[in-house]
């Protein structure tokens, strides 16, 4: 079954990630805009940024889902698939404050996965559902004492 993140969280991370590249491009190209006089080459760079990133934007919103299987999470990214199974997951935890809304998983390898929450709080659900061998907070604290939960 596909499930779709967030639409509101995966927009706030778009837009971060948009303000700190154009941060980037633009203090590159510092020297083209402090001219008094702008002419078509300031226009073409601001013209070119707003559009890819637009783009860039729309493409990762509709390659950006999770599959939920009986057996294991995919989580599609662009062309990427990164498979999760349940029997490898030891640590869930959702954080629910709405600012910093997401699903933490830990794998028995001490892999962090952060994912963002999908609004009907599926994947989440399947996560409690199907995953057999969860640890507590302080038993993987203590079992990877290097990571922060």
């Amino acid at each position: 079954m596909k499930v779709w993140p967030s639409f509101q969280k995966t927009l706030l991370l778009a837009l971060v990630i948009f303000l700190f590249s154009a941060v980037i491009v633009f203090t590159s190209c510092i020297n083209l805009f402090l001219f008094e006089e702008w002419d078509y080459r300031q226009w073409l760079i601001i013209g070119v940024f707003l559009a890819s990133s637009i783009l860039i934007f729309i493409i990762s919103l509709r390659t950006y889902f999770y599959v939920i299987k009986k057996r294991e999470l995919i989580v599609i990214k662009f062309k990427r698939e990164l498979v999760y199974p349940y029997s490898e997951i030891i640590y869930i935890d959702q954080n629910q404050k709405r600012k910093r809304s997401t699903i933490t998983i830990v794998m028995k390898s001490g892999q962090i996965i952060y994912l963002i929450p999908d609004n009907k709080n599926q994947v989440y659900e399947s996560l409690q559902k199907n995953c057999d061998d969860l640890l507590d907070k302080q038993e993987v604290m203590n079992k990877f004492p290097r990571i922060k939960l």
